[in-house]
């Protein structure tokens, strides 16, 4: 009750910002607020009061009380900078990681267990994770997965949500530290459930993955929790050893880690594919048909345009006159009249001079006359002409998509893998 207050501003300073926004489809849910914890400025004198009480009561919290401090614990041990006064913080979560297996297991605590991993890897990925000593964030992560030697009754040890933090960004794809940490966690939960991480793929891949990394922390973790995997003792000569094959379906989430931003991540997955290749010839032909498939795949694509319509250089003939229809003569029977055409003798030049009527045109002169149309004056189109003389290549033109640095790095990763 002393201490009321300052819990509450601590508590209100880890919530201070990164307030997202979520949709979920209900009209009566929509634009709800989550709050996320972030940093503590340095200094936090209520979060650095409330982890100096947490610490100096001694012994762990109950679930209930620790569930609703551990926002403190997390916003102390997340961002770049120290923060005086809440050096505890890690301690006070190692010391209620007890609490998630055993006899003192907590059901409140139980279910922070993924968000108690997250904070000790986001502290890991920090320089200033050097200076936790008593207990160090190896250790710590490695208690965060404590568990009950055979207890599988009431479904797997560990769920699928729990373990992932150990394979991801911040994980077996993160910096050094979150890597070589993760590969320890893995190899004490194979120690004790081998089966339990030989059977998720997708664990035996990152750890097959940092088995080839060029980095001797990240290798040798790597490689002791893979003969753990495997069945060997936890005393194994691990560069003695050699390293048992994989299961056949490695490439399939080797291959996108080809084009990972961190080269010493592509360069790994490029030697893992390689190295799983060896061991397992009758998958060799097939995995390579899928690399080079994924190599050109990875090259812009290339649009050609529509050619216009080239006009041509001679003029166009003018369409056809339509026909004049034919009148239809009706026969009645009758005798005809015989008409007889008077045709003048009198040329057309001497019925002007002596004002003689002047003869009437033929019919056929007529259309002799309505045929000769005066002749178009014939015009040059200009950029018809000058394509002529285009080469083939000029003349095509095509759209070329801009290449990205993804695209490269898998063309680069696949070589590497090809090359290895």
């Amino acid at each position: 009750e002393t201490h009321a207050h300052t819990l509450a501003r601590a508590l209100a300073i880890s919530f201070q910002s990164n307030v997202e926004t979520t949709k979920t489809g209900d009209e009566d849910s929509d634009n709800k607020k989550v709050l996320a914890v972030s940093a503590l400025p340095s200094p936090c004198a209520p979060a650095a009061c409330a982890i100096f009480e947490m610490d100096d009561y001694g012994e762990c919290l109950s679930g209930t009380s620790f569930a609703f401090l551990f926002p403190i614990i997390k916003a102390a041990l997340t961002g770049p900078r120290n923060i005086p006064g809440c050096d505890a913080a890690l301690s006070v979560l190692e010391r209620h990681c007890a609490m998630l297996a055993g006899e003192e297991m907590d059901a409140n605590v139980k279910s922070l267990r993924k968000e108690m991993a997250t904070s000790v890897l986001e502290l890991l990925s920090h320089d200033r994770s050097q200076t936790f000593v008593n207990p160090t964030p190896y250790e710590t992560l490695i208690s965060c997965y404590a568990t009950d030697e055979a207890d599988t009754s009431s479904g797997p040890v560990l769920t699928a949500p729990e373990i992932a933090p150990l394979l991801g960004g911040l994980g077996a794809l993160g910096s050094e530290n979150t890597r070589v940490a993760s590969m320890e966690t893995l190899a004490s939960i194979a120690e004790l459930h081998p089966k339990m991480v030989k059977n998720n793929p997708l664990v035996e891949n990152r750890i097959w993955l940092n088995c080839f990394d060029k980095n001797d922390r990240i290798k040798h973790a790597a490689r002791k929790a893979w003969l753990l995997t495997n069945g060997n003792d936890a005393s194994v000569d691990v560069d003695e050893t050699p390293l048992q094959p994989p299961s056949k379906m490695y490439a399939v989430p080797l291959l996108p880690l080809l084009s990972h931003d961190d080269t010493s991540i592509s360069s790994a997955a490029a030697a893992a594919i390689a190295h799983a290749m060896g061991m397992h010839p009758d998958s060799t032909e097939k995995n390579i048909i899928k690399l080079c498939n994924t190599y050109i795949s990875s090259f812009p694509a290339i649009v050609e345009e529509e050619k216009p319509k080239q006009s041509s250089v001679f003029p166009e003939a003018p369409a056809p006159a339509p026909k004049k229809p034919v009148k239809k003569v009706i026969d009645t029977g009758l005798k005809k009249k015989p008409t007889t055409k008077k045709i003048s003798s009198v040329s057309s030049s001497m019925a002007k001079i002596t004002g003689a009527p002047a003869p009437k045109k033929v019919a056929a002169t007529k259309k002799l006359l309505a045929k000769t149309a005066p002749v178009k004056e014939r015009t040059l189109d200009q950029e018809a002409l000058m394509g002529q003389f285009k080469t083939p290549s000029a003349a095509k033109k095509e759209n070329v998509e801009a290449d990205s640095d993804s695209k490269i790095a898998t063309r680069m990763g696949v070589l590497l893998a090809i090359s290895s």
